[in-house]
């Protein structure tokens, strides 16, 4: 099936601020490299996985509306897809810590803003590629839809930044939504360091206990 040559798109990577994209590049190399060293020093074990996954997180209606939700789910899985003995975005909660991510009140409001503008952008292409919304569209156009989009600007930046946050919810700490039953240290064999975060001691209450050190917004 091929996808039809729409008129495009004037969405720009303006949408998101540049400090967030310049904070963005440096957390995606980083997290690059620590996936890249992880991944050639440690094996990768087979992991006990449902064969269809569910759905983990239940929809905040303060952060995503209900077709919002149902495209973050299919363009999650179509980005990090779950096999056999690997988990994929649903297996590690990836639309919970995402929107843990949008719950976090020192994020940008244009930032949380232009991750959700995401949402509904992918939604209007498929439309008018496919007369139908993503989470309609068969695996084979999804993932025609995904792959077009990243030929705009706002396609690229906007899935670059949905690649890092599935990345973050396979390799953080359970205790920030993602990574359930941590599976993506199960399979990819890795022991978190100590002490680990807990309750009333996470990022968020070292960073309102110790100023602005810690702010994402400063990093």
């Amino acid at each position: 099936m091929r996808i039809i040559k729409g008129k495009g798109t004037n969405r720009t990577d303006h949408d998101l601020p540049a400090r967030s994209i310049n904070r963005i590049n440096r957390r995606k190399f980083l997290w690059q490299g620590s996936i890249i060293g992880i991944a050639t020093t440690l094996p990768l074990n087979a992991c006990l996985l449902d064969d269809v996954p569910k759905v983990l997180a239940k929809r905040d209606p303060e952060l995503l509306n209900q077709e919002e939700w149902d495209t973050l789910i299919a363009v999650q899985e179509i980005l990090f897809p779950h096999e056999k003995n690997a988990p994929g975005a649903v297996d590690i909660n990836a639309a919970g810590y995402f929107q843990w991510v949008l719950a976090d009140p020192l994020l940008d409001p244009a930032e949380i803003k232009y991750k959700r503008n995401g949402l509904t952008w992918l939604d209007e292409d498929a439309v008018e590629q496919y007369g139908k919304k993503y989470p309609s569209l068969n695996k084979e156009e999804k993932e025609l839809l995904t792959h077009h989009v990243t030929e705009h600007s706002w396609g690229r930046s906007w899935i670059s930044v949905m690649l890092l946050h599935i990345f973050e919810a396979l390799l953080s700490d359970p205790i920030y939504s993602g990574n359930s039953d941590e599976k993506g240290w199960k399979w990819l064999a890795y022991s978190p360091g100590n002490p680990r975060p807990f309750k009333g001691k996470t990022y968020l209450d070292y960073t309102l206990e110790d100023g602005t050190n810690l702010n994402p917004k400063n990093a």
